[in-house]
């Protein structure tokens, strides 16, 4: 199965693209699971959150591939500014490099207690990696343009 939508940065479309990605699970005989589910979700999110949208730069790409029971979401946009993209990239890399995603998001959920006033929690990725079990990787394919792909097997 592989599936390709683009699709502009708005929140309304999170349930609209779930509901196709469900059906076509669903078709092929994979659940749609709240670990699936919440993954994928938190990924649009983000997606949306920190996207660009300019006249040139409106858009998000998803592609999805179910090959061998390996599930991949991979998103792309454009980000807002180098902070975020820089931001996102520490993110996973302390991801990947750590291992251990338990106490990671752990410790992330510790230092937002912690935090004097509202500011932005940056826990959905941790949330992806420790609760729904995906492998998390990044690709830069412009100046602020990324590729995310979460990746697990089911």
């Amino acid at each position: 199965m592989e599936l390709d939508w683009t699709i502009k940065p708005e929140y309304k479309a999170i349930s609209v693209i779930k509901e196709r990605f469900s059906n076509n699970l669903v078709a092929e005989g994979i659940p749609f699971s709240y670990d699936i589910e919440m993954g994928f979700t938190e990924l649009m999110e983000n997606s949306i959150k920190y996207s660009q949208e300019t006249p040139d730069h409106n858009s998000i790409n998803i592609k999805i591939t179910l090959d061998n029971h390996f599930l991949m979401i991979t998103l792309s946009n454009y980000i807002k500014n180098e902070e975020d993209l820089r931001s996102l990239t520490t993110i996973i890399d302390r991801i990947n490099e750590y291992g251990k995603t338990e106490n990671l998001y752990l410790n992330r959920i510790n230092e937002i207690i912690s935090q004097d006033g509202i500011g932005k929690s940056q826990l959905g990725l941790y949330r992806i990696a420790y609760e729904a079990e995906f492998g998390i990787r990044w690709e830069k394919l412009g100046s602020r343009q990324i590729a995310i792909t979460i990746k697990k097997q089911v």
